[in-house]
C-alpha cells in the first residue's frame, strides 16, 4: 500500500444508489443448514433434499 494516496480529484457517492438491495451471503453449518431447510419444506409443503 501506498503511504498516501490522491483523493483530489475524487467524486464523493459516485456510487451510492439509495435504493439499492444489498444481499449479503449468509454461511450456515450443514446441520443448520438442513433443519431450515426441512423447516422452510414443511411450511411450503415440499420435500426438503438439499
Amino acid at each position: 500500500m501506498k503511504k498516501e494516496y490522491d483523493f483530489s480529484k475524487a467524486e464523493r457517492g459516485r456510487f451510492y444508489r439509495p435504493n439499492a438491495k444489498l444481499n449479503l451471503p449468509v454461511y450456515l453449518e450443514p446441520k443448520v443448514q438442513a433443519c431450515s431447510a426441512k423447516s422452510r419444506a414443511s411450511v411450503a409443503k415440499m420435500s426438503a433434499s438439499l
